[in-house]
């Protein structure tokens, strides 16, 4: 398949594009800064690496044209704060879980400001993916949604008490994906979209291949752990790209 993907080279898409490439997809990788994306993959035959700003709409429809989905992996830049204190935090001893969990930050008003902003360059960014989609032809989008928007006995995990105040940011902006796209769904019975959000925790690791499949619910190992490698996200992703399963849905996995 042609495929774009758009934030080619985060921390998210990095891995999506590394295992694209390897199941022989041609891939043309966006990024604003395309001398970032993995060193390993620069010499790839399937690898077509562009810059654009995700609120270039019309350059974005351009790179889109003759491509057969669109993976929306843009996130905008985090708030430095939160790292900072907690990587403080570890240097004092602290547990990593226990770091996060007690993080509050300095300044409430420029957190909220960070936040605030987070969400209207996501919610820009993905209209504008959206618009160039459109524009291009293109009818698949398939979206990197968050584990704030899971459901634990009915809640969103974002707003539960013990929701992490240092992944709020994070949070907020990406539950902007899947509203903007099931929006746009409503709109435009066409569009084939799907949200794919990752659970509680997602870091480097192994790729197994071997993982559970939901729907809305947050999964929960049976030691109270929600976790996923980056490689076995990507894994999921690129077999919901190959033969689509949610389409019009939100799903997620965990081990």
């Amino acid at each position: 398949m042609n495929i774009a993907i758009v934030g080619a080279s985060g921390m998210i898409g990095s891995k999506i594009l590394a295992e694209a490439l390897s199941r022989g997809h041609v891939v043309t990788a966006i990024s604003r800064h395309p001398e970032n994306l993995p060193a390993e993959l620069k010499s790839h035959a399937n690898l077509r690496p562009a810059q654009a700003e995700v609120t270039d709409t019309a350059a974005l429809t351009k790179l889109f044209q003759g491509q057969d989905a669109i993976i929306h992996a843009y996130a905008p830049p985090p708030d430095p704060a939160p790292r900072a204190a907690i990587m403080e935090a570890r240097e004092k001893g602290a547990d990593l879980l226990k770091a996060i969990a007690g993080y509050q930050p300095a300044d409430p008003k420029a957190h909220d400001d960070h936040v605030k902003y987070r969400i209207d360059a996501q919610t820009a960014g993905t209209r504008s993916i959206i618009a160039a989609a459109k524009a291009a032809g293109v009818r698949r989008i398939l979206g990197v949604g968050g584990a704030g928007t899971l459901l634990v006995n009915g809640t969103p995990t974002m707003n539960l008490p013990t929701f992490p105040k240092a992944f709020e940011g994070g949070a907020k902006s990406t539950a902007v994906v899947k509203e903007e796209l099931k929006a746009a769904g409503h709109h435009d019975p066409d569009l084939q979209w799907t949200v794919l959000c990752p659970p509680m925790e997602i870091l480097p690791g192994q790729r197994t291949g071997k993982f559970r499949l939901g729907l809305d619910d947050l999964l929960l190992a049976a030691d109270g752990t929600s976790r996923i490698s980056l490689e076995d996200y990507a894994v999921a992703m690129v077999d919901e790209l190959e033969q689509a399963k949610h389409t019009g849905k939100r799903f997620t996995l965990a081990y």
